[in-house]
């Protein structure tokens, strides 16, 4: 990508974004007159927990693709 196309993709990036962002917020809205907003935010704390458990499983082989990809560079 050069950098006359940097701006357009940007763009188009943020469009998108605030596109699945007012999305959301219409689901979570319509989520929450459903089936009550306490229960809206204890599946979100789950979900957050979940993030959390699946971060600290994966943190280990992260650090040794980090590592791996560190040692590589300092041979070539």
């Amino acid at each position: 990508m050069n950098s006359k196309q940097l701006p357009k993709v940007l763009s188009a990036q943020a469009a998108t974004l605030h596109l699945f962002f007012s999305i959301s917020l219409l689901g979570m809205a319509w989520a929450a007159e459903t089936f009550g907003i306490v229960k809206l935010y204890v599946f979100a704390a789950c979900l957050t927990c979940s993030a959390v458990v699946v971060g600290i499983i994966y943190a280990k082989s992260l650090r040794n693709v980090e590592e791996s990809s560190s040692r590589n560079e300092q041979t070539h």
